[in-house]
């Protein structure tokens, strides 16, 4: 499926036509990435990469979680994207989709 296939379903989609376990799944997913992102913000690899957005001085679009830094919108999203999977505690429940869902996540 192409990105803007996948675009368009997702646009096209109402949350109250998908299932509660879907739902659930997804929120359990979301809070995972926030918590992760959050967590790892001073993990030294972290500290490393937020110099270098510190020292980049692009236009403040967007915020890396967990920090007041505010940096471009593709840095951000590597930094989170970064910092969301610095331990990777999603990978302990087998159950779960997390891991793969949430390596699209722009944010």
């Amino acid at each position: 499926m192409s990105t803007k296939a996948l675009a368009a379903n997702i646009v096209d989609s109402q949350l109250d036509t998908l299932p509660a376990e879907t739902i659930h799944e997804a929120k359990k997913c979301f809070l995972n990435f926030l918590a992760n992102a959050i967590g790892a913000h001073r993990h030294p690899s972290m500290a490393m990469m937020l110099n270098v957005a510190k020292e980049m001085a692009s236009t403040p679009q967007a915020t890396v979680l967990g920090t007041d830094i505010r940096t471009d919108i593709q840095f951000a999203a590597i930094l989170n994207g970064m910092s969301s999977s610095m331990f990777d505690f999603d990978d302990t429940f087998l159950d779960t989709f997390c891991t793969r869902a949430l390596r699209f996540s722009p944010r």
